[in-house]
């Protein structure tokens, strides 16, 4: 973003690119004014810091909504989880196959997308495919590789185990048919002290982008409209319109 010119900016993201703008704010708050995430993932509170959120957390004391999120979170975990297992583990052999094989590519790639939306969404049979021949044509299959950042902990050590700085503002959109949650107490614990905003959705799933763009684009500029003042004016300064 500095290379391009802007010194000041908002990011937004979901799955890896949620990891991602949580490990850019958490290195350039000085430039990563704020940041809306649609995937939030965490980790249990710390018994010295957040004693009582842990107390909450241990003692299940959750809403019948918050419960019916966390258990699909764990369902994905313990039932659809092994590709993340693998390409954790063995990058490079899955990767091997997957690139030799365009069938192959777009098997592995469609059925993650079946069950990580809201139930009787319909794919376009464009999606996929598209999908599929951007790992292919370039000849790439890294979404096999960066697990194994994941799955060998350096992505817990490095971002997830770290809060946001509260001088960046945080925004999440929490759809229920995605497959990592935690209620906005929870987050304030281990994800940010500086929470703007928060909205539960009551359709959508991971791939909000494709599925609900109409909500999550709403979202993102209602997130934007609750910006502090100054921090629209320094967004101006370096050429962000944020329309307000």
């Amino acid at each position: 973003m500095i290379k391009l010119g802007y010194n000041k900016y908002l990011g937004q993201g979901g799955d890896w690119g949620s990891l991602i703008q949580r490990a850019i704010a958490q290195r350039h708050p000085e430039s990563s004014l704020g940041i809306h995430l649609n995937f939030v993932l965490s980790v249990d509170p710390s018994p010295v810091k957040n004693p009582l959120t842990l107390l909450r957390v241990i003692l299940r004391w959750f809403t019948p909504e918050e419960k019916k999120l966390l258990d699909r979170a764990q369902w994905w975990l313990k039932s659809e989880f092994g590709y993340a297992q693998i390409q954790g583990t063995k990058p490079q052999t899955v990767s091997y196959g997957l690139l030799d094989s365009p069938i192959g590519m777009l098997a592995w790639i469609r059925e993650k997308q079946e069950s990580l939306v809201t139930p009787g969404y319909v794919w376009d049979k464009e999606e996929p495919i598209t999908w599929a021949m951007l790992y292919l044509l370039s000849n790439s299959a890294w979404h096999a590789r960066i697990y194994k950042e994941f799955v060998g902990g350096a992505v817990k050590e490095q971002v997830l185990d770290n809060l946001i700085p509260s001088s960046v503002a945080f925004g999440a959109s929490i759809f229920p048919y995605d497959v990592a949650y935690i209620p906005i107490w929870w987050a304030k614990a281990v994800v940010s002290t500086n929470i703007l905003f928060w909205k539960e959705h009551k359709t959508g799933g991971h791939f909000a982008s494709v599925e609900r763009p109409d909500l999550l684009k709403t979202d993102i500029w209602e997130f934007v409209s609750k910006l502090p003042a100054a921090t629209k004016q320094e967004l101006k300064s370096s050429g962000v319109e944020t329309k307000l």
